[in-house]
Parts: structure tokens; sequence; C-alpha cells
């Protein structure tokens, strides 16, 4: 899967599931454990009303320094989606 470039476009959570590959079903656990922790554990999302949205530059920045994957050094993508 093709994802764009610019850090302020987003994924749907079946998106970052299929780029992470792992379930529908885990990613949406994870995104809930992400809003339940306040970032500092799951995937990195945005709620849009009733809609969850993965950044992708949190997400890559995610994947590239799983060690630094906390609320302030992801913020920075959720506070420009």
């Amino acid at each position: 899967m093709k994802t764009p470039h610019h850090s302020t476009e987003v994924l749907t959570i079946e998106e970052a599931a299929a780029v992470l590959r792992i379930s529908r079903g885990a990613a949406y656990a994870q995104a809930r454990r992400w809003r339940e922790t306040g970032g500092r554990e799951g995937i990195p999302c945005l709620q849009l009303g009733r809609t969850l949205r993965v950044p992708i530059g949190a997400l890559q920045e995610m994947l590239e320094h799983p060690e630094s994957a906390s609320v302030p050094n992801l913020a920075r993508h959720l506070e420009t989606a």
C-alpha cells in the first residue's frame, strides 16, 4: 500500500491496520488504548466526531522511533493533522 508523504494526511484505522499488518479489531483496540492512556501506548489517532483517523506522520514516527513514540514526540503530528 502506497501512503502519501505529507505529514498532515491521515489514514483510516483499517488503512493503518494494513500498514501495521494487524487485524482491524487489533487496530481499533490499539487506537482505544492510545486514547485511554493519553498517548503513552497504542496507535496515535485523532477523533473527529465518531470517526478515528491516524496521522501518517505520527504513524511513521512511531514505526521509525518506537522508543520515543509518546505524547510529546507524536503530539506535533496530531496538532497539524
